[in-house]
């Protein structure tokens, strides 16, 4: 009895209390039914090509958009795991659908078995964190639990694990990449998981979708910094090695991207952003494009196939234009790039996607119902935290005056301040990325990642000064 009580000590307890809460959370509301998702904005094609799945529904209200569409029928595949669209979040597809394959009947296919799959690389990743933190303090330790439980079961982000979009595994290898990261700057020492498991995982983040791609630069600087701070000579060369490998990556992830999908985010900055919130006669004789053009002002790549496909528009816009004509564009009208950062910054914070819903056909309720229960922290931020440009700019303000302020008054934490710095800048491009790359067509959904990050900063800072001030307060105990 004595040997099962001192057992039971040993265990991590916050850890399996931390985990169930997530797990049952997260379970009971993907898997079991009446389940909750995210609906097909028209991206889950590009994903189910690859492992040979279709809609079941055959009425468009019910596959796109309205409804969260649970059931699939099973088809050949006509496109390789990683070819076309290549997202690392195609691991996460065929190992579920493999899962799925052996209890489906009649052909179809649950998406839950990928909910499934993705709540399982939830927590491993949650337990991986907890795990490398287990020598802070006790502050810290709840502090971490909190933030983990309010982020994590939030079921406007938990929607997204049962969906095709590629959200869920930037969610899943970011966790991993956050433990492999304060695992490798806890101490001196080489920690070789820790290393090769931090660059690989940054790989696996940029690779998870197109948006991602600049992230190799942010992780391959920041690696370096961390290996020279580290003041090992095998660990700078080492990590100087895997960071030109991240930017290589970065480099052929970039041409590997279909024609397509950069035309189409070409299309959707010039004609549904720019065109549609500039002056549009000035804005056309910039890019060199006919007058009749202002008629498709506001559209959407997407919901113009005949214009975008046809031979003279191709010709005319297509074969004439690239970004480095926007990115000019951008210099020579600073008053719009600020303007459209201001229109930016009133959709951050925000994850409700209001064009899709998150419950199925036959649950009753209207097209593109939103979640409403478990919502507390999306609700909180949604509501309270300011979104102007002010506030945002304030934030990344704060957040590089501080790091600089440690930086040079606690030499100890560096490498703290470094992976604190690169989550900044990660969300930082993000945000870049939606807004002037990507443009604003579903700004809320593509700001998801922005969203998880800056959720990441405030628990790294709270966390992080919570362990500083307790350090201090051990030091003024010794001394008096």
């Amino acid at each position: 009895m004595q040997k099962i009580k001192h057992g039971l000590t040993k265990l991590p307890w916050l850890d399996i209390v931390v985990l169930v809460i997530i797990g049952v959370i997260l379970s009971v509301n993907l898997l079991v039914l009446p389940a909750i998702g995210l609906a097909d904005n028209g991206d889950y094609g590009r994903m189910m090509a690859k492992v040979g799945l279709e809609h079941n529904s055959s009425t468009e209200g019910d596959r796109y958009f309205n409804y969260f569409d649970r059931i699939y029928r099973v088809v050949p595949p006509t496109t390789a795991l990683f070819g076309d669209f290549i997202s690392t979040e195609a691991i996460f597809h065929q190992v579920a659908f493999w899962l799925g394959s052996i209890f489906m009947q009649n052909g179809l296919w649950d998406i839950r078995f990928l909910g499934c799959v993705h709540i399982l690389g939830v927590l491993l990743g949650v337990a991986s964190i907890l795990a490398v933190t287990r020598k802070f303090q006790t502050i810290q330790r709840l502090l971490l639990a909190g933030f983990l439980v309010l982020v994590l079961t939030d079921l406007r982000l938990a929607a997204y694990l049962n969906s095709f979009y590629s959200e869920p595994a930037f969610l899943i290898f970011f966790l991993f990449w956050l433990a492999a990261a304060i695992y490798w700057i806890q101490s001196p020492d080489r920690k070789w998981a820790a290393i090769i498991f931090f660059y690989l995982l940054s790989g696996l983040i940029l690779t998870a979708k197109t948006q991602n791609t600049l992230m190799g630069i942010i992780f391959a600087v920041g690696g370096i910094l961390i290996g020279v701070l580290k003041k090992d000579r095998i660990q700078i060369v080492l990590s100087t090695i895997f960071s030109i490998g991240l930017i290589i990556l970065t480099l052929t992830y970039y041409q590997l991207t279909p024609e397509r999908y950069k035309r189409a985010n070409l299309f959707n900055i010039v004609f549904h952003d720019i065109l549609a919130t500039a002056n549009t006669a000035e804005a056309l004789e910039f890019f060199n494009l006919p007058v009749q053009y202002s008629a498709y002002q506001g559209r959407d790549y997407y919901l113009e196939g005949s214009l975008v496909h046809d031979p003279e528009f191709v010709q005319i816009f297509f074969e004439r234009t690239n970004f480095s004509d926007v990115i000019r564009y951008y210099i020579s009208n600073p008053d719009w790039l600020i303007k459209q950062f201001d229109r930016g910054t009133k959709q951050v914070f925000k994850m409700r996607v209001e064009f899709l819903g998150n419950f199925e056909a036959n649950q009753g309720f209207a097209p593109r119902s939103q979640i409403q229960v478990l919502t507390f922290w999306s609700d909180f931020k949604e509501k309270f935290v300011p979104k102007n440009g002010l506030f945002v700019s304030f934030l990344y303000l704060v957040s590089f005056a501080g790091s600089g302020v440690l930086w040079f008054r606690k030499p100890a934490v560096r490498p703290h301040v470094t992976v604190f710095l690169m989550l900044v800048g990660l969300s930082a491009l993000q945000f870049v990325m939606t807004m002037l790359v990507g443009g604003t067509r579903d700004t809320a959904k593509q700001l998801l990642q922005f969203n998880v990050l800056w959720d990441a900063i405030l628990a790294f800072a709270v966390v992080g000064l919570a362990g500083l001030s307790g350090k201090i307060r051990e030091k003024a105990e010794k001394v008096v």
